[in-house]
C-alpha cells in the first residue's frame, strides 16, 4: 500500500499543479481581455473625437469659404462703384484736348516712345508715384 499511497500523492500533486496552472491561465486571459476592452474603448473615444473634429473642420472651412467669397464679392462691388473704367468713357465735348488732359493728370509726355493724337495715346505713360520715394512709374 505504500506504493499506492505514493502514487496517489503524486497524482494529487499533479492535479493541484494543473488546477494552479489553469487558475493562472484564467487570470492571465482575464487580464488580457480587460486590456483589450480598455484599448477598444480608448480607440472608440478617439474615433468619436476625430469625427467631431473633422465635422468642426468641415464647418469652419465652409464658413471660411463663404466669408472669402462674400468679401471678394464686396471688394468687386466696391471697386465697380468706386471708380468707373476711364477707357470706355465717352468724350463729352468737341474741343477736348487729350494732350492737356493727360498732362493735367500728372503724366510726363516728353519722351519719344509716347505718341499722342487728338483721339488716342500710344505708349507707356510716366507719372510721379509713391509717397515716400518720388520716382517716375510706368502706367
Amino acid at each position: 500500500m505504500n506504493l499506492k499511497d505514493k502514487e496517489q500523492e503524486k497524482l494529487n500533486e499533479i492535479e493541484e499543479m494543473i488546477a494552479v496552472a489553469k487558475l493562472e491561465k484564467m487570470t492571465v486571459l482575464e487580464h488580457q481581455l480587460r486590456e483589450r476592452y480598455n484599448e477598444l474603448l480608448h480607440c472608440h473615444d478617439e474615433h468619436v473625437k476625430r469625427v467631431e473634429l473633422e465635422q468642426k473642420l468641415a464647418n469652419e472651412l465652409q464658413n471660411r469659404e463663404y466669408l472669402i467669397q462674400s468679401q471678394v464679392k464686396l471688394r468687386e462691388k466696391s471697386r465697380m462703384q468706386e471708380r468707373p473704367l476711364t477707357r470706355y468713357l465717352p468724350i463729352r465735348s468737341l474741343d477736348f484736348d487729350l494732350r492737356a488732359h493727360i498732362e493735367g493728370a500728372g503724366h510726363l509726355l516728353d519722351s519719344s516712345h509716347i505718341h499722342v493724337t487728338s483721339t488716342s495715346c500710344r505708349g507707356f505713360l510716366l507719372k510721379m508715384g509713391g509717397m515716400k520715394f518720388k520716382t517716375w512709374n510706368r502706367r
